[in-house]
Parts: structure tokens; C-alpha cells; sequence
């Protein structure tokens, strides 16, 4: 028998982790319900301050208090799915509406567009594609594609993951996000930089 005087490790819900609430089935249930307590009283800021405050003078606002909130951990969180993040797609959506000057009710695709700020969905895949192309797409034994017509489309290839919750997974949407974008660039690596921002302002245009 081997005498260990280690801390006794505890089977918990949810554990905090680097400002990410993780529970114990990935869910990120939890997270998002922390994530939406803390912006919902900036929804109520810019609410007040749009009756005194011109819309150029509350953006830089809201990439300070909204949007870093926001994109924080979204790589992973973003994947819990629409019927989850619904209600932070709702208070970003009232937020946009308020810096915006516009009613309650306005459609927001025309503002997002003209504010130049990017909705959750559109937000996640930009720092996933980003993360990925930074940080996985170099790791030939990876992802690299081993079907030759795949490979000279500099396309990769798909993780083969059967079930839904792994296909979440940061790598299998790094890959399938890489994927879509190649398509739409496939010249990219002349310029990465300026097609890859091409491409999100695409996807913005297009929300």
C-alpha cells in the first residue's frame, strides 16, 4: 500500500477555471448563465447613456466592457449550441440596438453591419479560424490533408468524430471553419492576413 499525503480530490459540478465556469458534463451551462448575469447590466448602461451619449462615443465602450466579455473563452463556450447562447445572442442583440440609437424592436443585421461589430455566431468562428490557423494548422501529422486532391486545395482533413458532442470539439471546427474559408479563398496563403479579414467582413455582410 502506498502512503500518499496528496490533497484529497473532490468530484464537483463545476469548477472555475482561468475565468471559465466548466462543468462536469461540458455543457457550458453554467458559464453562460455567469456570462449573461454580468452583461445584462451593461444592456441597461447603454440603455441610459444613449439618451446623452452619441453612438461613435459609446463603441469604444462596448469593446472594453461588452465585447471582452464576450469573446473571452468563446472558442469553447461558442459550442454549446444556439438554443444555449440564445440569451446572450438576445442581450448582445439589445445592446447593438441601444449604442445604435435604434427602437427595441429594430432589425439588428443592418446595425451589426454598420457599427462593424460581429454578432456571437460570427465572432466565434473569426477566434476559432484564428486560433486554428495560429496555433494547429502547422501540425502536419494533425490535420494535413492525406488525400492528394484534398491537399493541393491546401484544404485538411476532417477529424473523424462520430458523435455531435466531439465534433464541438475546437479542433473539428478549426478544421471545418478552415475548410469553408479556403473555399471561399484559395489563394489565401499569398496574402493571409488581408484574406482571412476579407472573409470575416464576408461573413459579416452576409449575416
Amino acid at each position: 500500500m502506498i502512503n500518499c499525503n496528496c490533497p484529497e480530490i473532490k468530484i464537483v459540478n463545476c469548477v472555475k477555471y482561468l475565468g471559465l465556469n466548466i462543468d462536469s458534463h461540458l455543457s457550458w451551462d453554467h458559464h453562460i448563465f455567469e456570462l449573461h448575469k454580468k452583461i445584462r447590466p451593461l444592456n441597461l448602461l447603454f440603455y441610459n447613456l444613449k439618451k446623452f451619449m452619441s453612438t461613435q462615443s459609446m463603441i469604444p465602450i462596448y469593446y472594453a466592457f461588452y465585447q471582452s466579455r464576450l469573446q473571452y473563452g468563446l472558442c469553447f463556450w461558442g459550442s454549446a449550441g444556439i438554443s444555449k447562447i440564445n440569451k446572450i445572442i438576445i442581450s448582445q442583440k439589445f445592446a447593438v440596438r441601444m449604442i445604435g440609437h435604434q427602437p427595441v424592436l429594430a432589425h439588428t443585421s443592418e446595425i451589426f453591419k454598420t457599427l462593424n461589430f460581429f454578432p456571437v455566431q460570427i465572432l466565434c468562428k473569426k477566434l476559432v479560424l484564428k486560433f486554428f490557423i495560429n496555433n494547429i494548422l502547422n501540425d502536419v501529422n494533425t490535420v494535413r490533408a492525406r488525400n492528394t486532391r484534398l491537399a493541393a486545395t491546401s484544404m485538411v482533413t476532417l477529424p473523424d468524430y462520430r458523435k455531435t458532442r466531439s465534433r464541438d470539439s475546437l479542433l473539428y471546427k478549426g478544421c471545418y471553419f478552415f475548410n469553408e474559408f479556403v473555399r471561399k479563398h484559395p489563394q489565401y496563403h499569398n496574402n493571409p492576413n488581408k484574406e482571412f479579414n476579407n472573409y470575416i467582413s464576408f461573413l459579416l455582410f452576409n449575416y
